[in-house]
């Protein structure tokens, strides 16, 4: 309904006018004005005549149509498409204003501490927090989750203790999903960028990590002082072998701690009767030692098939390498030029 009102001619007489129903009789309305327009401007009616007077009643009957189209255009209902369309259209704004708040990005937290994750969304619609140990796993959280609660405004927050359950690096994000009135699709999902959290020890995780730091550095000079001076000397090149095949060596254990590993003899030697057949090394003896520490022994390594008979080769007298592998306390392997000679007979 539009009310056209009460117009007042030059005399201060009053001239009512019916209420009209512009979209159901625009002509009727169209009428209304024009009678106002005569009853209220007499000196113009009398003055005008002939085509002016045409004219004028065309004039008036424009701006009367003019005036009804937009009244009928703005109560008209709109239709499901113009609304999807101004719904789609704001999306964008939308966007531009759901943000995350706190924490900033790459901030840094004690470990153990309760987190307040807050974020504002750009449409009335809860945020939901989503923390991740990598911007990958985000859409299925591995390490917390949950529907922020409304805090002032269009800011939500949501406080998460397994975010910093342990210290390490960890990612977070927020979103939330928005119907679009008069669009048949589905809800659209608007999520935030993606920031990052630094989930540091607490101030007794860092003592302790330093106390640790401290003990295996003083285990390794301890380490280092032991193996210059625990170590299995041996006493001469020249080995003997026995009667029965034996070869003996003399070693001493220096240092604090008993000695024990394995003592290994080897040979370069051709095995087999074809010509062609390359010399290499062998393993001509090998035996296991134990010495107390600032003690020396003879440990007999028994020479095998093939140390017999490369030393019977070389006329007893072959050229050999001894490895000795200590195993005890502080591990190490040592290589010399030994000189394995036959019994004098």
């Amino acid at each position: 309904m539009v009310d056209l009102g009460t117009t007042s001619d030059p005399s201060g007489e009053s001239a009512e006018i019916e209420t009209v129903r512009l979209l159901e009789r625009p002509v009727l309305a169209t009428a209304a004005l024009l009678s106002v327009a005569l009853d209220t401007i007499p000196p113009v009616r009398t003055r005008l005549s002939g085509r002016r007077w045409l004219v004028a009643v065309g004039t008036l009957i424009c701006a009367a149509a003019i005036f009804v189209v937009p009244v009928q255009a703005y109560t008209a209902k709109p239709s499901p498409w113009a609304i999807c369309a101004v719904e789609m259209s704001s999306n964008e704004i939308v966007e531009e204003h759901t943000t995350l708040l706190n924490p900033s990005d790459g901030a840094m937290v004690v470990a153990g501490t309760a987190v307040a994750f807050s974020g504002e969304s750009g449409f009335e619609s809860p945020l939901t927090f989503n923390v991740a140990s990598s911007p990958a796993l985000l859409s299925s959280p591995d390490i917390d989750s949950g529907l922020g609660s409304l805090q002032s405004g269009a800011t939500y927050a949501f406080v998460s203790t397994k975010a910093s359950a342990i210290p390490r690096t960890i990612y977070w994000d927020a979103s939330f999903t928005r119907v679009l009135h008069g669009c048949e699709g589905p809800p659209v999902s608007f999520t935030t960028t993606v920031r990052s959290l630094v989930v540091g020890p607490s101030a007794a995780e860092q003592e302790a990590a330093a106390n640790r730091r401290h003990e295996e550095e003083a285990a390794a000079k301890r380490l280092e002082e032991a193996s210059a001076t625990d170590s299995v000397r041996l006493d001469g090149v020249a080995i003997g072998v026995l009667g029965r095949g034996d070869a003996a060596i003399k070693l001493t254990c220096t240092g604090t701690t008993a000695c024990a590993g394995t003592l290994t003899l080897t040979a370069s030697g051709t095995i087999g009767k074809r010509k062609k057949d390359h010399p290499k090394n062998v393993v001509i003896g090998a035996a296991d030692f134990s010495i107390a520490a600032g003690s020396s022994a003879t440990i007999r390594v028994r020479l095998n098939g093939i140390g017999r008979t490369l030393l019977s080769a070389a006329h007893g007298h072959l050229h050999a390498a001894l490895t000795i592998l200590k195993t005890s306390r502080v591990p190490s392997r040592t290589r010399h030029s030994v000189s394995v000679r036959s019994p004098p007979r």
